[in-house]
C-alpha cells in the first residue's frame, strides 16, 4: 500500500512540476532590459512634453514622464555647453 501511495505523490509531484516548469523557467531568468541602436530609433517631445522614444521600423513608441526628458535635455545641454566652452 505504500508503494501505491508513494507512486501517486510521486507523479502529482512531478506532474504539478512539469505544468509549471515554463513559468518557474521564465521567473528565473529574469527581466532582461531592451538594447536599442541609436540609428533604430527617433527621440521626440509631444505637446505635454513628454519624453518620447520612436522605433523607426515599426512606429511603436514608449511615452516618459516630462520631468524625464527635461533631465535628459539638461544633461545634453551640459555637454554640449561643456565641449564649446573652454573654461571649463
Amino acid at each position: 500500500m505504500f508503494n501505491y501511495i508513494m507512486l501517486v505523490v510521486g507523479m502529482a509531484v512531478f506532474f504539478t512540476i512539469g505544468y509549471y516548469y515554463k513559468n518557474l523557467k521564465e521567473m528565473a531568468k529574469g527581466n532582461r532590459p531592451e538594447t536599442v541602436m541609436k540609428k533604430d530609433i527617433t527621440i521626440a517631445i509631444d505637446e505635454s512634453n513628454n519624453f518620447m522614444i520612436i522605433k523607426k521600423n515599426d512606429g511603436s513608441y514608449v511615452v516618459f514622464e516630462d520631468s524625464i526628458g527635461q533631465t535628459i535635455f539638461n544633461i545634453y545641454a551640459k555637454n554640449l555647453w561643456g565641449q564649446h566652452n573652454p573654461t571649463n
